[in-house]
């Protein structure tokens, strides 16, 4: 299984997308950061994997196992909440505008009951939010969600 990178920089302020805390990600010229990193990746002298993410990177807060979300529910979070969320100077916004689209464009053709699942997993998500005290924005973040890839609203 991959190494979950930055989970201490996840969810600083419950209810909102964490922000990385200035480290730098891999260290200066190892050019190799488009893989998924994991026991005997074989190449820990290359950077150092407990880096810590940059100041302005977006991340999804913390989200208890026990709450049951599928792995792709939280992936799909994941990738958005970074996407939307990471500060313009981090990301190419057209690009990210991009990966967005295609993202949205994928999930749109899943079967009805992998859209379904998707926004069960939301609305359990912002019912965990609420009741966490998450702001009113990150609940509103999953209701546009679910809107957009389902149809349904959140709550």
């Amino acid at each position: 299984m991959a190494k979950q990178h930055h989970d201490k920089n996840r969810g600083d302020k419950p209810g909102q997308p964490g922000k990385g805390s200035g480290g730098k990600h891999g260290s200066k010229g190892s050019g190799d950061h488009g893989h998924v990193h994991g026991p005997g990746c074989g190449h820990d002298h290359d950077h150092d994997h407990d880096a810590e993410v940059p100041e302005g990177v977006a991340l999804l807060p913390e989200v208890p196992d026990n709450l049951g979300l599928h792995p792709f529910s939280l992936a799909i979070l994941d990738t958005v909440v970074f996407l939307t969320g990471t500060d313009e100077e981090l990301i190419h916004q057209g690009a990210a505008d991009e990966m967005f689209d295609r993202l949205v464009e994928h999930l749109t053709k899943l079967p009805a009951a992998d859209k379904n699942r998707f926004h069960a997993d939301l609305k359990k998500l912002g019912e965990h939010g609420l009741a966490e005290g998450w702001d009113a924005d990150a609940i509103g973040f999953l209701n546009e969600m679910a809107t957009l890839l389902t149809g349904k609203t959140g709550q």
